[in-house]
């Protein structure tokens, strides 16, 4: 199928040194190749402005001011994270409601995009693809990290929300399918192994 716009939905991006970030730089870039317009709706706890538009190597990217996510504390990074779609909602309203899109592209981390992106599926009436790199909260129940108590179903219910609202989940393992296949073999959900990549002409260190 051949997409005119895409949105890469992600909660951080370039200069960020996150792998996400750098990954979906690379795959955005790509993008251009098959897409007319590609746009990334990214957070930033670092602009003055509520949020901030610019062109980077072609791509139209969007950071929303909110508070630091990443490196934040556990609680302030899960409230933060719980307001996800509704800060980037309010701040980027006016921009989506003029900017449709084909498709919808999101990573996660984060599991809170379920909403924005319900949101904007039914909005603009297009496809959905989830890049799935982190089955959170098992891998923390997994660890010993989390109890499976209220906090663990709370985020649970999220991350179902978040995978309920994908055409496509990618994962990155054959045992991530086989996770989906023992515990939502009732959903159907599309599911494929996509395995982590980057650009190969350039360092992926900082300069």
């Amino acid at each position: 199928m051949k997409y005119t716009r895409i949105l890469v939905l992600v909660d951080c991006y370039l200069p960020s040194y996150k792998s996400g970030a750098k990954q979906m730089h690379d795959l955005s870039v790509e993008l251009l190749r098959y897409a007319s317009e590609v746009t990334v709706l990214t957070t930033s706890h670092e602009i003055s402005p509520a949020i901030d538009f610019s062109m980077e190597e072609g791509v139209r990217v969007i950071r929303v001011r909110t508070p630091r996510i990443k490196g934040a504390g556990h609680v302030a990074r899960a409230i933060t994270e719980m307001r996800l779609s509704l800060l980037v909602w309010r701040r980027a309203r006016r921009y989506l409601l003029n900017h449709p899109a084909d498709l919808i592209i999101f990573y996660s981390p984060s599991i809170f995009w379920g909403a924005l992106v319900r949101r904007l599926k039914t909005l603009w009436r297009c496809r959905t693809y989830l890049i799935l790199r982190d089955i959170f909260p098992e891998w923390a129940a997994d660890a010993g990290v989390l109890n499976r108590g209220f906090v663990y179903k709370l985020f649970r219910r999220q991350a179902i929300k978040q995978y309920d609202t994908a055409d496509v989940i990618a994962v990155q393992s054959p045992g991530d399918l086989a996770y989906f296949h023992r515990n939502f073999s009732e959903k159907c959900h599309r599911l494929e192994t996509l395995h982590n990549w980057t650009r190969l002409n350039e360092s992926i260190l900082p300069k």
